[in-house]
Parts: C-alpha cells; structure tokens; sequence
C-alpha cells in the first residue's frame, strides 16, 4: 500500500516540479551548473562506494550548499548575452540594418545611421 500510494503521488507531482524547475533555471542562470554537478557527484559516488564511503548527511551537505553557490553566483554575475546563429540573422531590404528573428520573434540587432546628403 504505502509503495503504491508513493508512486501514485510521485507520478502527480513530478510534472509540477519540471515547471517549478523551468522557473528557477530562468532566474538563475548558473543552476544548471549546479544541477550537473550534483548528477556527476551522484554518479561518481555510486561507481566508487565500494572504495570511498561518503556519510549521507556530508552529501547532502555538499549538494546544498553547491546548490546555494550557485544561486548565489547566478545573482552576483550578470549572464552573458546570446549570439545570434549566422542562419537566425536575416538582412533586411537595405544592408544597415539586421534582424534577428528567432521562434517568430524579431528583434533588430543594428541600425546604421542613414548617410548624410553632400551640401
């Protein structure tokens, strides 16, 4: 009873939290980072317990406070801005400007002033 009604409520769950997870990785930027770090720790504790064994709460520990640098970091260190792809930028009809379209979206990336007419 109790390993069916956990699954249960694990199954109605676990899609909330990858909408929950989507909202901390926009707000920041350096958690996936820390999410990757926690996965390659789970990893390499797994394949080493045999030789290397770490107490449960040091690892929970660690993970915690990787957890927090991160957010921490994400806060204090602006995210770098994105690069538009040379197949996302499309001239436009004249040759000052760029347009960035991306997902439908356009955004323009630079605009020459036009040339001044000779006096």
């Amino acid at each position: 009873y109790i390993a069916f009604t956990s699954s249960a409520a694990a199954a109605f769950a676990v899609p909330e939290l990858f909408f929950v997870a989507q909202d901390l990785f926009q707000r920041y930027h350096l958690l996936k980072y820390g999410v990757c770090f926690v996965l390659v720790f789970f990893g390499v504790q797994m394949l080493l317990h045999r030789f290397f064994d770490l107490p449960d709460l040091v690892g929970c520990a660690i993970i915690i406070v990787v957890m927090i640098i991160c957010m921490i970091a994400s806060d204090l260190i602006p995210p770098v801005k994105e690069i538009p792809h040379r197949e996302e930028i499309s001239h436009a009809h004249n040759e000052t400007e760029a347009i960035w379209e991306v997902h439908g979206e356009s955004k323009i990336l630079y605009k020459e002033p036009a040339p001044e007419p000779p006096c």
